[in-house]
């Protein structure tokens, strides 16, 4: 009976041991691999959109910081003496090349930027400045005041495909008017 016990189990086939992945395995693998790349996907994308912005804001705020160095340069008042806020009969609304005081750039709006003389900044089409001069109370500078005060409140704000990209505020005033000559 031995012999017998031998003879089948020799002739019994061994199953073979498994190698490799079954198809569950496999399935959790590519599911793993999928979350992943799909996460990895949306920090490159959030981290281009970041950048994007940071560009536009930088951009945006040189734009603003360029044409309010310009306004700060002029006069506080027109040289031939104090007038009503914006520009004269003989300034142009087509160009900055004949504004001699502040408040000239009042209502002023360029698409796209442009130098003084008029001349478009190259590569900034779907750029905008804009520029709002108010008399303002000098003791409490958030007051607008209708009538001359001594102080003027310049804000110059720039926007990127009508988004707001910055927006900067100076303060103008006759303090030392022998400056403005």
């Amino acid at each position: 009976m031995s012999r017998l016990t031998q003879t089948r189990c020799a002739s019994t086939p061994r199953r073979p041991t498994a190698r490799g992945f079954s198809l569950i395995e496999m399935s959790l693998c590519v599911v793993i691999v999928a979350v992943m790349f799909a996460a990895v996907i949306q920090t490159v994308a959030a981290a281009r959109m970041s950048q994007y912005k940071t560009d536009g804001r930088s951009r945006g705020s040189a734009l603003a910081h360029d044409l309010m160095a310009e306004i700060l340069q002029q006069a506080y008042d027109e040289p031939d003496g104090p007038g009503p806020i914006g520009r004269d009969t003989l300034e142009s609304a087509l160009s900055r090349a004949g504004f001699d005081d502040v408040d000239d750039y009042d209502g002023w709006i360029a698409s796209p930027p442009q130098l003084k003389d008029g001349t478009p900044l190259s590569l900034l089409a779907a750029w905008s400045r804009a520029v709002e001069v108010k008399w303002i109370v000098p003791t409490n500078l958030s007051v607008i005041a209708g009538t001359e005060t001594t102080a003027k409140r310049i804000i110059v704000t720039v926007k990127h495909n009508a988004v707001p990209m910055a927006q900067l505020t100076a303060i103008r005033t006759r303090a030392f008017p022998e400056l403005d000559r």
